[in-house]
């Protein structure tokens, strides 16, 4: 009887650590699977961040080359439609000087000088109209004053065009 007991208790203790090293083991799987999807969704987070970086490395060269290619005969009618813009958009007296062309690396930057009397309507409806026209202008320097009952406002600003050497 000894024997027989012994036995049983040595086959009822190996199901015991059989079902639980068992039961171990599909937890373990489990686990592991769960790793192995959140490896998968790291790498898409660091893909997504790869993307981005790519996103805004092409942005920056669009707008590089956008600027490339603004030829002085763009430049040109550029500045030469400027008043009829200003027209449009409800200036009543508009003053256009050049204060000079220079180089910037190999960019070549025309700056104008715009002073204008109007309301400050007619003036944002202005500069929204230059800030639409796509074309690598700048406005460098704004100053508004309010006397009588008009609003005098000088800005200045830049066109950009990439100058070739000859």
């Amino acid at each position: 009887m000894n024997k027989i007991n012994f036995t049983i208790i040595f086959i009822v203790l190996s199901l015991i650590w059989l079902s639980f090293f068992t039961y171990r083991f599909i937890q373990f799987n489990k686990i592991n699977r769960e790793i192995t999807m959140y490896s998968g969704n790291l790498q898409d987070v660091e893909n997504l961040k790869f993307v981005e970086r790519n996103v805004q490395a092409l942005e920056m060269r669009y707008e590089s080359t956008s600027r490339q290619f603004f030829s002085t005969k763009s430049t040109s009618e550029f500045v030469a439609k400027l008043p009829k813009l200003a027209e449009l958009s409800g200036i009543t007296g508009m003053n256009m000087e050049n204060t000079g062309v220079k180089k910037q690396g190999d960019m070549e930057i025309t700056e104008l000088k715009i002073t204008t009397t109007s309301m400050f309507p007619n003036v944002a409806n202005f500069i929204d109209i230059l800030e639409r026209s796509k074309l690598p202008i700048q406005i460098a320097n704004l100053n508004m004053v309010f006397s009588g009952n008009n609003l005098n406002t000088e800005m200045s600003i830049r066109i950009y065009k990439k100058s070739f050497e000859d």
